[in-house]
């Protein structure tokens, strides 16, 4: 038993070591207006970048303003090569914190890896997950989504900055050793599954193991690779986004 404890605590300390490469980083503070789709950036739509300001902070962010009825807002991104396993960041402030907009919620989803410029995470059959949060102050709802089920539901401060952490283990065998954000202490994310942290708290009921993702998606090893920010066609959504960051982590 000592030496299985021993063994253990060796290959999380080992793998805490082992540098991460950073396959997406985009901060927005190097153009104002439109975004330009180059590189990981794909597909934009209804996203501009602006001056930040409030809880968001001053420097620049990409304000999501999807306020067409006809067509979706859309922030994708895609990793040049896919990973067995990510973790994501980035920061999202609801801009219209007192709305009550019905049925407005900004998406952040993943799905298999496409290099395209066509639109790739337009509906729950295409996401391997995502994190939903309303629009509308009454609700508040965040939700976490594996196709198009609601996998778990809380609320959260649509006034406030939320920062979120995602670590993705696209493997279907192997367990994924990553350190959670409230703690330091180490923990151990399934195969083929995904857990949510934001403001380092985890997302309503989940554990620290993950939720298994949409296996129609996500089936296979090192097949992840789209991720980004979208919207429902039919009403307003308006966020804040800021500091994208997507690095590779090993298993």
């Amino acid at each position: 038993m000592k030496k299985s404890i021993l063994t253990v605590f060796c290959f999380v300390c080992f793998a805490g070591l082992l540098p991460a490469e950073t396959l997406i980083s985009q901060t927005f503070d190097d153009e104002m207006g439109r975004i330009s789709v180059s590189g990981s950036l794909k597909r934009a739509n209804f996203v501009r970048v602006e001056a930040g300001s409030g809880a968001i902070g001053a420097d620049p962010a990409a304000h999501f303003l999807d306020d067409s009825t006809t067509e979706s807002g859309v922030l994708e991104y895609c990793v040049s090569d896919p990973a067995a396993a990510y973790l994501i960041s980035f920061d999202v402030l609801n801009n219209q914190p007192a709305s009550e907009l019905e049925n407005a919620r900004l998406i952040f989803s993943t799905g298999q890896h496409f290099d395209g410029k066509s639109f790739v995470l337009s509906g729950g059959a295409k996401r391997a997950f995502s994190v939903e949060f309303e629009q509308a102050a009454s609700s508040k709802a965040l939700s976490i989504r594996i196709g198009t089920a609601t996998a778990k539901k809380s609320s959260y401060d649509t006034a406030a900055l939320q920062q979120v952490k995602i670590w993705v283990n696209d493997n279907d065998k192997k367990e994924l050793s990553y350190i959670r954000p409230d703690n330091q202490q180490a923990a151990l994310l399934g195969p083929d599954s995904v857990v949510v942290w934001i403001n380092d708290v985890l997302v309503v009921d989940q554990k620290d193991s993950g939720i298994v993702m949409q296996s129609s998606i996500s089936a296979g090893d090192k097949v992840l690779g789209r991720l980004g920010f979208s919207s429902t066609t039919t009403s307003t959504v308006d966020f804040l986004i800021d500091n994208v960051h997507v690095e590779s982590v090993s298993q």
